[in-house]
């Protein structure tokens, strides 16, 4: 299993990703964090007030397509963008992605969820 917390949940931009995933539930982690990053979130193990995950049963290949997708590297996870966890969740351990860059300066999302920025254009 695979807990998202960003552009992979239900109705974003990259659930085409989990097209083929069973959902599982909604959860909210405490023991998470969230980041705005602009265009998606990153996720640090840090206490909060309950941030919201939506979790996929996923096999090996759709495991391996999410890490490519995350820049996860099996052999060096601290030099890629996410390293990845097993984290217990209300249904069973899942694997989580966590953000392994500089985070100074992001906005902070200590309970709820990640939500896209809207773009408006300018007339």
């Amino acid at each position: 299993m695979v807990a998202v917390y960003g552009t992979l949940k239900r109705g974003l931009r990259n659930h085409h990703w989990l097209e083929s995933a069973d959902f599982v539930g909604a959860d909210r982690l405490t023991d998470a964090t969230l980041y705005d990053l602009g265009p998606y979130p990153g996720a640090r193990l840090e206490p909060s007030r309950g941030v919201e995950i939506e979790v996929f049963r996923v096999d090996a290949a759709l495991l391996a397509g999410l890490d490519r997708l995350e820049d996860y590297r099996v052999r060096r996870p601290a030099s890629g963008t996410y390293d990845r966890l097993v984290h217990p969740t209300a249904f069973g351990p899942a694997w989580l992605y966590l953000y392994n860059r500089d985070v100074a300066g992001c906005s902070v999302i200590r309970e709820g969820g990640w939500m896209p920025r809207v773009r408006r254009s300018v007339v």
